[in-house]
């Protein structure tokens, strides 16, 4: 981009500004140009916040619906120990398998 007001000769070989986006064709095209470039470098930046932010909300869903599964087979685990009286194997065996699973 040569800059707005960029210095441009005469016929007479003084040199003069050329006016700006108003007067010079070339600073009106180079103004344009550098609009759209900010429009799409700022529709970027919106469109990668919201993904983040889904991202975000995704994977706290995720860690809330984990936590419910894996409170869910715990208590599975302690009903079938109960029931069956297994002294707590079936726990013991769910959780050593959480810990090795893990991801």
């Amino acid at each position: 981009m040569s800059g707005h007001g960029h210095v441009k000769p005469n016929p007479d070989g003084s040199k003069a500004r050329c006016g700006g986006p108003a007067l010079c064709a070339v600073c009106a095209r180079e103004r344009s140009e550098a609009y759209v470039v900010a429009m799409a470098v700022a529709k970027a930046e919106a469109m990668e916040r919201k993904m983040l932010e889904r991202t975000k909300a995704e994977d706290e869903q995720r860690h809330r619906l984990d936590a419910e599964w894996n409170a869910a087979i715990e208590a599975a685990a302690g009903v079938l120990d109960d029931e069956f009286g297994t002294g707590g194997w079936l726990t013991s065996c769910v959780r050593r398998l959480k810990r090795e699973v893990k991801p």
